[in-house]
């Protein structure tokens, strides 16, 4: 038999009404090498997210969990994920008290190829715990926000020759920043140059940015999607941390 690798989230004592978050939550754990991170959303009683774990640049898996809060609490998700080129799934509960994430752990037997399920879902025990990471997505026009849009005006107004205005997402963690949506060009104005103009009708732009020493941001790269959705940075790289594009379409 095979030991599960992940498990689930509970709130204790507390209600549907209660579990629900208006935004995701994001944990994460390092034990001797090996990466846990998951990102989960609950919204009444459906639970969405991502996960991640495994071994940089050697073995891993990748992929979205979805499921549903049981009214014990519990949450009741599979966990569709790749490994080595090949698509598995894995049934999960996990349970989260605070601000940490306890794995536990539960035989697993399998029910198709390469679909796991848990043999006795009453004897998962929850032993290993992931901490939540800091991650805001303040509103545009808050002050959080607006710090971060602020920044990106120079760069872009000398990139498009025009005042522009942001309708996107922005996402705060620690000393780092992501902005991902559309720009658009202040009423009446547009770019001479005919790409920019389109970019702007027909892309949309990411941007990291990073909290320089006086408290201000600095952005670090951006870019324009592609036709086919890719982001091709160009100048300076950062390792911008995971839970920023967790849960996006990322490129």
């Amino acid at each position: 038999m095979k030991t599960s690798l992940f498990t689930a989230l509970i709130l204790m004592g507390a209600s549907l009404g209660a579990l629900a978050q208006s935004q995701p939550l994001y944990f994460e754990d390092k034990d001797d090498g090996v990466e846990t991170q998951i990102s989960i959303l609950v919204d009444q009683e459906f639970v969405t997210g991502s996960e991640y774990s495994g071994v940089p640049e050697k073995d891993s898996a990748y992929g979205e969990i979805s499921g549903v809060v049981r009214k014990d609490g519990l949450l009741h998700v599979t966990f569709n994920y790749t490994i080595e080129g090949s698509r598995q799934s894995e049934e999960q509960i996990m349970k989260l008290d605070g601000d940490k994430l306890y794995i536990g752990e539960g035989e697993l037997e399998e029910r198709g190829p390469g679909q796991m399920v848990l043999k006795d879902r009453e004897k998962v025990k929850f032993t290993r715990a992931l901490r939540k990471l800091a991650v805001s997505e303040p509103e545009l026009d808050s002050a959080e926000g607006k710090a971060v849009t602020q920044a990106l005006q120079g760069p872009l107004a000398k990139l498009t020759g025009v005042p522009v205005m942001f309708e996107g997402l922005v996402r705060v963690s620690g000393d780092w920043a992501l902005y991902m949506g559309a720009v658009v060009a202040a009423e009446g104005k547009k770019p001479k140059d005919e790409k920019i103009a389109a970019q702007l009708e027909q892309r949309q732009f990411q941007a990291f940015l990073k909290k320089e020493a006086k408290g201000g941001w600095k952005v670090i790269r951006s870019a324009f999607a592609t036709a086919e959705g890719y982001y091709e940075y160009e100048g300076e790289y950062e390792d911008a941390p995971w839970q920023l594009t967790a849960g996006l379409d990322e490129h």
